[in-house]
């Protein structure tokens, strides 16, 4: 028996797509897939004419920003159109949304902002799908049978998810199933009797309050019984969690003697309304202009180290304050990596706001980083 609701999906990642499309299905929901290549608003009015019941908009902010759209500027013409849509935003890119965007979304009209779907962690990663629907008074989805669907298409290459994220989900399930809050190790990391926080010295210069990580796998083996192999799972769930970061932002979480420091609260900017930052960010606060790197233009694009100095500046924040403020920024996708292989760093790294994409001619990944600090020319 069909559900009388018409669920699109917006993806940039195929696998993300198959996963949120068998749940859906399962569920029988109508399920209606928009292309990648075309705009997202131009193929939802071809298909409203069509659609039955309520709207379901399940959409990357990732596949919005393609349309050099930002959230806020899709949900100001989205909602007109589609009175009483009901729009669910996920980021692949993150495993848990940070309170302060789901926050951000939601203020926009979204339900909430949800993580990567994971195969591994079905219940708990498509959670955020379960309450939206109860909160529209739509069914909820049927995951025993969305399990079953799935499995038939792992054979077929459906769920192609990345490698490096199946042992992370796979350690993470194992931790939930243990009934181990990830957190409360994070936690219990920084307390009395956990890893070894102090200053440490690297080519004459000092990183404050820090620990390493070949310390902290052995920590994480010793309580909580684990492999190394597992441990060093463990730590890379826990940074893509937030717990904590390498200092220089240049690994993930290793089992060698990087050096670590963990993220505190930041109640500084917790105050600081994040669609004013991007208001004062795009109307001259960063310093946009084209740039060059071996030979390759870079259109319409600005500095993380000149953006990272006029947050602080502008704020009054401290450095980690201003670091931890632009990545909430780019976790909205209010701008990128002109490559998207970076964060947001204090380093001379080219970023380009999402809605200069369109005015920027299209570059070739170069063959070497154009994000290196050291190679990047203003």
């Amino acid at each position: 028996m069909s559900t009388d609701a018409t669920v699109v999906i917006a993806q940039r990642d195929a696998a993300q797509e198959n996963l949120l499309s068998s749940a859906f299905r399962a569920g029988a929901f109508g399920v209606r897939r928009l292309r990648r290549d075309a705009p997202l608003l131009e193929q939802l009015d071809a298909l409203a004419p069509g659609l039955r019941g309520r709207l379901v908009l399940v959409a990357d902010l990732g596949r919005v920003a393609d349309d050099a759209l930002w959230w806020p500027d899709l949900a100001a013409m989205l909602h007109p159109r589609f009175p009483g849509v009901a729009v669910l935003l996920n980021d692949p890119a993150q495993l848990q949304p940070s309170f302060r965007v789901r926050q951000w979304a939601r203020r926009h009209g979204a339900h909430d902002v949800m993580g990567a779907v994971s195969p591994t962690r079905l219940r708990a990663s498509i959670e955020p799908v379960q309450s939206m629907l109860a909160a529209w008074g739509l069914p909820v989805l049927d995951l025993d049978r969305a399990q079953d669907m799935l499995r038939s298409l792992a054979p077929h290459g459906g769920l192609d998810t990345d490698r490096g994220t199946a042992g992370i989900d796979a350690i993470w399930r194992h931790l939930e199933q243990s009934g181990i809050d990830p957190r409360a190790v994070a936690r219990s990391m920084q307390a009395r009797g956990g890893v070894d926080i102090a200053d440490r010295v690297y080519r004459f210069k000092t990183y404050p309050q820090c620990f390493r990580g070949d310390e902290a796998t052995r920590w994480l083996v010793a309580q909580l019984g684990l492999s190394r192999a597992q441990a060093v799972d463990v730590g890379e769930l826990l940074r893509r969690l937030g717990a904590f970061d390498h200092v220089t932002l240049d690994h993930g979480f290793l089992d060698e003697g990087k050096f670590y420091r963990f993220n505190g609260e930041r109640p500084e900017i917790d105050a600081i309304d994040l669609d004013l930052v991007a208001k004062e960010c795009r109307q001259g606060g960063f310093d946009v202009r084209d740039r060059l790197w071996r030979a390759q233009a870079y259109p319409s694009v600005f500095l993380g180290s000149e953006a990272h100095a006029w947050l602080m500046r502008f704020y009054g924040l401290n450095a980690a304050a201003a670091q931890a403020l632009g990545q909430q920024l780019l976790d909205t996708h209010l701008f990128r990596h002109v490559v998207d292989e970076h964060g947001f760093a204090a380093k001379p790294l080219f970023y380009r706001f999402t809605s200069d994409r369109q005015r920027a001619h299209p570059s070739p990944v170069p063959s070497a980083d154009p994000a290196h600090p050291r190679s990047v020319a203003p």
